[in-house]
């Protein structure tokens, strides 16, 4: 707006000016000032502000075709506008409706709502817009964007669920009905229909169809002979106008009702008048009811009895009791087991009965010395499930000689009978009667050859002494070159020394009793420092023992532990207490190791190992040997490579010999092929001077019942990688029967190999109880050193004071145990001791022969 003031002078004489104001129709104002022709200046100008309008959105819309999107349309006023201001929409993507409320705004309205109604047949769209115009008078018009999108409706539809996954059903019977759901989309309408696929062999489906319904189901029926297993089932939900829905159930055809019953054991052998029970496992296959149990074809005079007679768990018991006239024989009584609706179950036992209960004696033979004890075990061959105590008692005692038997009126297997004779004891040869009384049945006798020996010991530059009380002989004799046999009588108590003078080459026998209850006779033909050493061995071989206990820790499921005390041992499969028998007296080592099997090599792993030298325990082994404690150490490694073995099967086993005689075993792999062989040990950081690890290595064949195996040994102080070279299949002698009088008596014939050319040996043994052994042994060096063959012979004893002939070997087939060894270096015959490097081979075969 501009005014103009005509005249723009005003004289000293009043008047009056006109002020003209262009466009005033708007809110403004003009100031107008006079001065005086002094301060004349030129005419002012005033210009007010420009009215303006613009509008905005509050959001840009979003919807499915068929809904109503909408959105607030908000006027700013400018320049002091106040004039009505008209609103408009345009641009809408087809099928897009757009409404305005209001479509003027005046006054104090700012606020107008866009309503844009997406129709059903709308066009998708993600960049559609709306524009929306502002006009009003003396305004420019305004602009503003409204940004729609435009997605499409969803098609009505279903889905399917059915209430379970699983379903069951057993041959020959229907199943529980499924229930599936279906949940209706979108108003959904259609008739929908199920059906099934992968239904095995024998197995139907019958359907209650959901229709125009939210609901339907499914029930299995299996024939008799429809497959046991587990099948995934297809369930399929049709409908117009939509893809078919799918859901699978997991069908478990179950056997038909069954009951299997297992008897263990399967077989009793009861005497007259005894009881016996067999536990019966029941195995069901769809049954939860009670099992009922009967038994058919019980003999007359046999009772049987069910506890419980009917069950529904799966175990039970049946008890037999034999009468006392009931005829010995052998019987089969079926026990049948039925439920309701299930196939029935049966099982037999075999039910021996044997004469009235009752029980054998036999005792080994025994020798004593004047002033001293010796020994007999009586063995109790009980029958007819005779369990009962039994007394017994010595007869026909020689003069001064006294028996006892510990224990006494004894429930067990057998007893020892310790026969003490005074000094003034008459030596000879007797036979002591032993009876035996037990309640309800007839005394039973048996007879022990009883030696009574003179108190003189012999003397002379060899001592060979017995530690071990159980290992004393019942006869010793020697024979220098080969001269007569000679009996030598030992001296001690506590030990048996036998004492005797040895000039070069010579022959040691001795007989002891063995835990077969016979007599076991071993004659060695060896040389003046071999027979020196073989009398100390004896002691190291077979030492006073003592047993301790102990606690083992660091164990890990599958691991156990083994503790070695000199040439004693024990094991440990858990945490906790552990015990070690046969350790000897004195000071020694202590070595334990703990090791897990592995199935697949068929081998022991050890891993860690823990060493107490210069032990002395009493009792018990302490402080706990714990194998994640701080004296526990990780073992070492190294491969073996047994060269020779042709591919037999292979037995590794370590050793580790300590200078206080520790002799613990680590590890052996049994039947392994596995060449070469992890061989573990101790490390050589833990070793100290006399410290030798003996690895061994042997490898077999069978045939039939007869084997030879090839092994060796070598004595090293740190493992490393090594080759263990086996030498040849050792030949077998010629054995010769050389009659029965005064006993059975065989010799072996053969000759020295090159690969075991230091000894060899022939066992005969017989697999019958009470049966007497013989074990024959010479060496190269008695043989001579130039010697082709060997010759072992078993000698005739019975002109030889104190031998008793009944110590022979027996008639019948004879197992006889044919081996050898050489020894190539590192062996003190002296000492017995080993030096590094040192090792030797040897090797057996075994075979048969009778008289």
């Amino acid at each position: 707006m501009q005014s103009t003031l005509k005249p723009t002078r005003v004289s000293a004489r009043p008047s009056r000016r006109l002020l003209t104001l262009g466009a005033l129709s708007l809110l403004g104002y003009a100031t107008v000032w006079a001065c005086s022709p002094s301060s004349e200046a030129p005419p002012t100008t005033v210009t007010p502000p420009t009215p303006t309008i613009a509008i905005s959105n509050s959001a840009s819309l979003s919807g499915q075709q068929g809904t109503t999107q909408t959105s607030t349309i908000t006027l700013t006023r400018g320049g002091n506008y106040t004039g009505t201001v008209s609103l408009a929409a345009s641009g809408a993507p087809a099928g897009v409706t757009v409404t305005l409320t209001p479509t003027t705004l005046s006054g104090t309205t700012l606020t107008s709502t866009l309503s844009a109604v997406i129709g059903a047949t709308a066009t998708p769209t993600t960049a559609g817009s709306i524009t929306v115009t502002a006009t009003g008078s003396g305004v420019s018009s305004a602009t503003a964007t409204v940004p729609i999108t435009v997605t499409a409706a969803p098609s009505p539809d279903f889905t399917l669920s059915p209430a379970t996954a699983n379903a069951t059903v057993v041959q020959g019977q229907a199943s529980a009905a499924t229930a599936f759901t279906l949940a209706r989309l979108n108003s959904y309408a259609g008739d929908v229909v199920l059906s099934a696929s992968g239904l095995p062999t024998g197995v139907t489906a019958a359907f209650t169809q959901p229709g125009t319904g939210s609901a339907g189901s499914v029930v299995f029926t299996a024939l008799s002979t429809a497959g046991t297993g587990t099948y995934p089932i297809t369930i399929t939900a049709s409908g117009p106008n939509t893809t078919a829905k799918t859901a699978t159930v997991s069908l478990v055809v179950q056997s038909t009702p069954t009951v299997v019953l297992g008897l263990t054991p399967p077989t009793l052998s009861l005497a007259q008048g005894a009881n016996g029970t067999t536990s019966i496992a029941i195995t069901r296959t769809n049954i939860t009811g009670d099992v009922t149990l009967t038994a058919e074809n019980v003999p007359q005079g046999v009772t049987a009895a069910f506890t419980p007679a009917a069950t529904s768990g799966t175990t039970s018991s049946l008890a037999l009791s034999v009468g006392g006239s009931v005829t010995p024989g052998v019987y089969t009584i079926t026990v049948r087991g039925t439920a309701t609706g299930a196939t029935a179950g049966t099982a037999t036992v075999t039910l021996t009965v044997t004469q009235a209960q009752g029980y054998s004696l036999s005792a080994g033979a025994a020798s004593v010395q004047q002033g001293s004890t010796g020994t007999s075990i009586v063995n109790f061959t009980r029958s007819g499930g005779f369990a009962g105590a039994v007394t017994l008692a010595a007869t026909n005692l020689p003069t001064g000689v006294t028996a006892s038997f510990s224990p006494n009126n004894t429930t067990g297997n057998s007893s020892t009978l310790t026969f003490t004779a005074t000094g003034s004891a008459a030596a000879g040869s007797y036979t002591v009667t032993v009876t035996g009384t037990a309640t309800g049945l007839a005394n039973v006798t048996t007879t022990v050859s009883l030696t009574v020996t003179s108190s003189g010991g012999g003397s002379g530059n060899i001592n060979w002494t017995f530690c071990d009380t159980e290992d004393f002989p019942l006869w010793f004799a020697v024979q220098q070159g080969s001269g007569a046999w000679t009996r030598i009588t030992p001296t001690g108590t506590t030990t048996r020394i036998y004492s005797f003078n040895m000039s070069g080459n010579g022959g040691v026998a001795y007989a002891q009793s063995i835990s077969s209850g016979g007599v076991g006779v071993v004659v060695q033909y060896l040389s003046q420092d071999e027979i020196t050493y073989g009398g100390t061995a004896e002691c190291v071989t077979n030492p006073a023992k003592k047993t301790l206990t102990g606690t083992v820790a660091g164990l890990s499921a599958g691991q156990s532990a083994t503790v070695m005390v000199g040439n004693g041992s024990g094991s440990a499969s858990t945490n906790g207490a552990v015990s070690v028998s046969n350790v000897p007296f004195g000071t020694t080592d202590l070595l334990a190791t703990r090791s897990a099997f592995n199935l697949t090599t068929l081998s022991f792993a050890p891993d860690r190992a823990i060493i107490r030298r210069n032990v002395n325990f009493a009792s018990a082994i302490t402080p706990t040997l714990d194998f994640a404690g701080g004296d526990s150490f990780a073992l070492t490694s190294a491969p073996y490579t047994i060269a020779n073995a042709n591919g037999e099967p292979l037995q590794i086993t370590t050793g580790f010999l300590t200078s206080n005689g520790t002799a613990g075993n680590f590890v052996s792999a049994l039947n392994s092929t596995t060449n070469p062989a992890t061989v573990y040990g101790v490390p050589l950081a833990q070793t100290q001077n006399g410290d030798l690890h003996q690895i061994l290595a042997f490898a077999y064949t069978t045939s039939g019942t007869n084997t030879s195996s090839r092994g060796m040994t070598q004595y090293n102080r740190e493992l490393s990688a090594r080759t263990l070279t086996l030498g040849a299949t050792l030949n077998l002698p010629t054995l010769t029967s050389l009659g029965s009088t005064p006993y059975v008596r065989y010799s072996a014939t053969g000759t020295w190999q090159s690969d075991y050319p230091h000894s060899v040996g022939v066992g005969y043994t017989r697999a019958v109880s009470g049966a007497n052994s013989w074990t024959l042994t010479v060496s190269r060096t008695y043989a001579g050193n130039g010697a082709s063959n060997y010759s072992l012979v078993m000698p005739d004893f019975s002109g030889v004071a104190g031998f008793n002939t009944a110590w022979g070997m027996g008639s019948g087939t004879t197992d006889v145990a044919i081996t050898a060894s050489g020894v190539s270096s590192g062996f003190n015959t002296g000492t017995g001791i080993w030096s590094e490097g040192g090792f030797f081979r040897f090797a057996s075969r075994t075979t048969t022969i009778s008289p």
